[in-house]
């Protein structure tokens, strides 16, 4: 019995006999539609979201994104579900909640589904030309693995972790004040931009790691708003290399042939670049 997320999910339904009505007013059977839908036809029916409600089963990290995305939450909520998630999935893995990093157990869930993401995205096929376009692309866009970043960090998978822990950490009120108003979109999550307060931001991963990234640029007095976001830029590129080269042929003033047939192939393959497990 998984009992702190179906606990923290019965204020958002109500029980009409033995129906389920949803604060959206949508019946089980139709959020259970509307889930299946935004998760690519796959993954949820309404049996799997009765028995989660039920506490027979969890949600995965992206069918709870999805969940709170149709409902419509706010951050705060959104926060004490994954909270409740995060109980539920470190005692069923035998660890102690309590005493545990809740953080870095979810951040190291993150890395995972990204890296098995990235591994996917390498196997694309694509042509020579495209390939020679997407490698050139890669080297003016993406920062090299072990290069050195303008905050002493090199880009690594370890400084991922890193940088987690010092936007866990809790800094002198100057720097945290300073840490609020950042462009901090990323794929997959719809958080886009930081507030004052840990409590009140997303608190996935990769975002913790960003607002690591904010605070060590203040830290080190980098303190111009544009300098820290083309910082936060390189990072996000460096984390999701492949969306960031999508974006950045969507934003193009003009494509020719090739560039549109690359930007065709990676956005067809788009399935294998979503949602975190």
């Amino acid at each position: 019995m998984y009992t702190h997320l179906t606990n923290a999910l019965k204020e958002h339904y109500r029980r009409k006999g033995n129906k389920i009505v949803f604060r959206n007013n949508s019946s089980l059977n139709q959020l259970a539609l509307q889930m299946w839908e935004r998760l690519d036809y796959s993954e949820m029916d309404s049996s799997v979201l009765s028995k989660v409600i039920n506490g027979q089963r969890l949600f995965t990290f992206k069918q709870l994104r999805v969940f709170c995305d149709i409902m419509n939450f706010s951050h705060k909520q959104r926060n004490m579900l994954f909270d409740a998630l995060t109980n539920d999935k470190m005692m069923n893995e035998g660890l102690d909640y309590k005493k545990e990093n809740k953080f870095l157990y979810r951040a190291k869930l993150n890395n995972q589904a990204n890296t098995t993401n990235s591994k996917r995205k390498s196997m694309i096929l694509l042509d020579n030309r495209s390939r020679i376009l997407l490698k050139k692309i890669f080297s003016e866009i993406i920062p090299k693995t072990n290069e050195l970043s303008k905050i002493g960090i090199k880009f690594s998978n370890k400084s991922y972790y890193l940088l987690v822990n010092k936007g866990i950490q809790k800094y002198r009120p100057f720097v945290e004040n300073k840490s609020s108003d950042f462009d901090v979109s990323i794929p997959y999550c719809g958080f886009k931009k930081t507030v004052e307060g840990l409590e009140n931001n997303c608190k996935c991963g990769y975002h913790l790691a960003l607002y690591g990234v904010i605070k060590e640029c203040i830290v080190q007095k980098i303190f111009s708003k544009d300098a820290i976001q083309a910082e936060l830029k390189k990072w996000v590129s460096f984390f999701f290399p492949m969306e960031s080269v999508i974006y950045y042929l969507e934003n193009l003033s003009s494509r020719d042939n090739t560039t549109t047939i690359l930007l065709h192939n990676l956005k067809r393959n788009s399935r294998l670049l979503q949602g975190y497990n």
